[in-house]
């Protein structure tokens, strides 16, 4: 990390309902790197035009899916309302 030209921190800033569900999850498993990816995956997505199909069906790139990782699950970190 010294030897680095460029140091970038990432930050994950959660409230209310969506700090409960990660901390839920990071109780349930006590793997920070798999909450973290599971909230990025579940909200961030980068895709490839292809301009002959919807974009729901743009394939993912590959880039993003080699960072993100294989078979990555998402965290939802929202409910629905209740009366």
């Amino acid at each position: 990390l010294d030897e680095a030209d460029i140091i970038n921190r990432f930050e994950i800033r959660l409230r209310n309902e969506r700090a409960y569900y990660a901390v839920r999850d990071l109780l349930t498993y006590y793997d920070a790197e798999q909450t973290a990816f599971s909230i990025i995956n579940q909200y961030v997505r980068f895709i490839d035009e292809e301009p002959d199909k919807r974009k729901n069906d743009w394939k993912l790139n590959d880039r993003w899916a080699w960072f993100i990782g294989d078979n990555r699950q998402s965290l939802k970190l929202t409910t629905k309302p209740e009366p």
